[in-house]
């Protein structure tokens, strides 16, 4: 049997969450993957789809079509810089992979269609992804409703990203301060009051990815 260690960089995506949220057997790794959709089967009807959009947090995101067609149309920039749009329809048991910052947008063809998506973290976007996640605990900036013990557990997050993917560079604590001091009285009061447990999949929180 093939090991993690035989997996494409872009599918082997877990280390650094096991290393600072615990995943997969913690209540943290838990609200995690719940609040940013971080891992979703996605199961539809026909004409079923996503609006155009790019990922609020700067990720990468691969997604495996396990059963039905589904149309795609992706903009965003190539490695040359160059812009670039792309328009087709991905097969049962083709995977379609893009970077940070690409807009796409989704309809399916078949009734029904089950895509199975990972969120991608890796040397080109780590820092970017950071960024959004700490100003999400110190500033709100993006509304995910994060508990007080998960944006704890983010602030060691942001050093294993860098260990694993930076090789260095800027120091942690200069870059991502941790979050209780960067955020308000009144917004740490609020996330320590909520409960890794809470579910927010009440209108709450749109699935915008």
């Amino acid at each position: 049997a093939r090991g993690r260690e035989d997996r494409h960089w872009h599918l082997e995506n877990d280390g650094w969450l096991e290393e600072c949220l615990g995943h997969p057997g913690s209540d943290v790794s838990a609200e995690y993957h719940l609040k940013t959709h971080w891992k979703i089967l996605l199961v539809g009807a026909r004409g079923a789809g996503m609006f155009n959009h790019s990922d609020s947090l700067q990720t990468s995101s691969w997604h495996a079509t396990v059963a039905g067609r589904k149309w795609w149309h992706l903009c965003g920039k190539l490695s040359t810089g160059n812009p670039a749009c792309f328009e087709g329809i991905v097969e049962p048991g083709e995977i379609l992979y893009y970077g940070r910052g690409w807009n796409h947008e989704t309809q399916n063809v078949d009734d029904p269609t089950a895509t199975l998506t990972d969120t991608a973290v890796h040397a080109q976007n780590y820092g970017a992804v950071a960024d959004k996640l700490h100003s999400e605990c110190g500033r709100k900036a993006l509304d995910f409703k994060f508990s007080g013990a998960l944006c704890d557990a983010l602030d060691s997050c942001y050093t294993a990203m860098q260990r694993r993917f930076g090789g260095g560079g800027i120091p942690q604590m200069d870059r991502w301060p941790a979050w209780r001091t960067v955020a308000g009285k009144d917004l740490v009061a609020t996330r320590d009051a909520a409960s890794p447990l809470d579910n927010n999949y009440d209108g709450r929180n749109y699935i915008t990815e």
